[in-house]
């Protein structure tokens, strides 16, 4: 009885252990260069307005668990399997999402007298 106790408790380590190494193994790293299509939208009280479509590559750093994204600092932990890390509010917001391989980040500053928004989708170069 006593030999299959510890050979059940070597098995049950033994499978928990190769668990959490291939969880580590399949961790996204979000670091690195994504090509962007990239949606600008700008408005004031004149009132002008200015909407233009383009291309641009964006890095996105890692430095441990954080990432640094146009300027934001954003949790690892937040953006793990798809969710969605938002900052702000109203005419002053960020949110950054990884959904299928692809970065979606949508970021709006601005006041009373205007603002402007971006939309970026892209994908990671390899």
């Amino acid at each position: 009885m006593k030999n299959s106790t510890t050979l059940f408790f070597i098995l049950l380590i033994s499978v928990a252990t190769w668990t959490v190494s291939c969880e580590k193994n399949r961790e996204v790293k979000f670091s690195g260069i994504y090509e962007c299509a990239v949606e600008y939208h700008y408005w004031d009280m004149t009132p002008k307005n200015i909407d233009s479509n383009y291309v641009q590559e964006l890095e996105i750093k890692q430095e441990g668990e954080m990432l640094y994204i146009l300027g934001e600092e954003v949790p690892v932990s937040s953006v793990k399997d798809g969710q969605e890390f938002t900052k702000g509010f109203g005419q002053n917001y960020f949110s950054v999402s990884f959904i299928n391989g692809k970065v979606h980040i949508l970021k709006r500053s601005g006041g009373l007298g205007g603002g402007a928004g971006w939309t970026y989708i892209g994908t990671k170069r390899e």
